[in-house]
């Protein structure tokens, strides 16, 4: 065999071995990438447990559209903004292009949260429910509800922060409490967006909580240019409005097909498994 042959025949060689290993590794396709999620989460955080839990187990799960809350104050504590200021500083390190909020009740928190929270916080979020004790200025009466809206929505732009609203969604379908004609659409022109307290429907249901959403949807049609809403569910299981996973689904699935943009998701640290494996799961769907 002359030198010629015997280097032809050596390339062969390689070639046939390299072919058979290919075909032994037996290469599949690259899988497809999931798709994106549009649908925005903004997640809650209130205590140093929750915030743990944010930046290690929801980390890889949260996605460009979401957003975190941090509570401070909500029932019956004065704000605690040096813990809502060190909070959003340790969220940044991990998000840095995520929006934070800072979140409280009752204008007397909202007047100290404008004075002291810092530049790492997008907006503040005044929070409106019954029976809270850092909360006097609650009331049923929707005339009153807008003023105490307006006058929290001024004090907040005028400390340099966009202003939210998270109201209870009670009024849109408790019977006891149709007859305070609360419009909702009216109520966002008082701040510049609306995160409404729509679990407790989501917990009966969420036939139930496509009604709420139906409700709110009709109010905004009325009131064209009203700023946005989203509605809030509650996937822990301790809270009196929480629910199965399956439910809080169910629930995003009916916002998810009316063309809501987001929602609330109210967790807990204990649970942050649960609140992970929820997320990942709407990730690999790509909407709710």
């Amino acid at each position: 065999m002359t030198g010629v042959n015997r280097l032809c025949w050596r390339w062969q060689r390689t070639l046939l071995c390299v072919t058979l290993l290919l075909s032994a590794c037996r290469l599949s396709p690259a899988s497809e990438p999931a798709p994106a999620r549009a649908f925005g989460l903004v997640v809650p955080v209130y205590n140093d447990a929750g915030l743990e839990q944010a930046v290690t187990t929801l980390k890889p799960h949260l996605r460009a559209k979401d957003r975190f809350i941090v509570v401070s104050g909500n029932i019956d504590a004065r704000v605690d903004t040096a813990w809502v200021n060190r909070a959003a500083l340790e969220l940044r390190q991990h998000y840095p292009a995520t929006p934070i909020y800072g979140a409280t009740s009752g204008l007397a928190n909202i007047a100290q949260a404008t004075r002291e929270l810092g530049p790492t916080i997008d907006a503040l979020v005044y929070i409106y429910e019954p029976n809270f004790p850092n909360q006097p200025e609650f009331s049923w009466d929707f005339d009153t509800t807008l003023s105490r809206f307006g006058e929290a929505g001024e004090r907040t732009r005028g400390g340099g922060f966009r202003a939210v609203g998270k109201p209870t969604g009670r009024p849109l379908l408790q019977p006891s409490l149709q007859s305070y004609r609360w419009d909702y659409s009216e109520l966002a022109t008082t701040v510049d967006e609306l995160f409404i307290q729509t679990q407790t429907y989501c917990k009966q249901g969420a036939a139930t909580f496509a009604d709420a959403l139906d409700e709110l949807m009709q109010q905004y049609g009325a009131h064209a240019g009203a700023p946005t809403w989203i509605p809030q569910v509650t996937i822990d299981p301790d809270a009196p409005n929480g629910t199965s996973v399956a439910q809080a689904r169910a629930c995003l699935a009916e916002a998810g097909a009316r063309g809501v943009s987001g929602a609330v998701l109210w967790w807990s640290p204990p649970f942050a498994e649960r609140a992970a494996s929820f997320i990942a799961a709407l990730n690999a769907a790509g909407s709710p």
